[in-house]
């Protein structure tokens, strides 16, 4: 968008030239607003153009299927968390590698025993846990508030920053499957998580709580 002649004059007489026009390359900046202007584009003439612009572009700009979306910058994985999670990712493929092995794979290549172990061991910081569970401190936690939040067919749709974060640990874990669509990502339990699933239900309610603190 570029703002309007109008609304230019119009800040012109009540803030002076020097706060609301460029004075200092008058070439350079006409020439600029020339290449901008050949292109398609719109003017504003006050904050309501702007909204109304914004509402008629973002349904468009949804159906886009080249669009990946963005993070914020708060929300960004910081290189010391992305160390701890190669450091796990690392760790779980050697527990896997000796589990299957032994045959006592059953998980994914791992134990019941030695997932509760991995997902243990997946520290979350506080500055990094879910708005849906402020209690959750590793990824065991996180797997069981995931499963509280699910859909009739296990599936949660539309998660938000920072729970997007955290659920990409149970996608790396195996648990949980991620798609994606021009506007949302779906997550929804693996076969592995289904089966780990059930395993935990069957424990019953005081062992399963034992079994994430302990």
């Amino acid at each position: 968008m570029v703002m309007s002649d109008d609304l230019l004059q119009t800040r012109i007489e009540k803030q002076g030239f020097a706060a609301a026009d460029e004075r200092d390359h008058q070439a350079e900046y006409k020439a600029f607003k020339s290449r901008v202007t050949e292109k398609l584009c719109s003017t504003f003439s006050d904050a309501k153009d702007i909204r109304s612009t914004i509402f008629q572009k973002l349904p468009q700009w949804a159906q886009r299927n080249d669009l990946v979306g963005w993070v914020r910058a708060s929300d960004a994985m910081s290189p010391d968390m992305a160390g701890e999670l190669a450091r796990l990712s690392k760790e779980n493929a050697s527990l896997r590698a000796a589990a299957a092995e032994s045959g006592a794979a059953m998980f994914d290549g791992v134990s019941f025993e030695q997932m509760v172990g991995i997902l243990k061991s997946d520290f979350i910081r506080s500055d990094h846990r879910p708005t849906f569970g402020k209690e959750v401190v590793h990824a065991g936690l996180a797997f069981e508030h995931f499963l509280t939040q699910l859909s009739g067919d296990l599936t949660m749709i539309g998660v938000m920053q920072p729970d997007h974060g955290l659920l990409e640990r149970l996608v790396r874990h195996g648990l949980v499957d991620r798609t994606s669509n021009a506007t949302m990502n779906v997550f929804k339990l693996t076969a592995t998580g289904r089966r780990f699933r059930n395993r935990l239900m069957a424990m019953g309610e005081s062992r399963l709580k034992a079994l994430w603190t302990d």
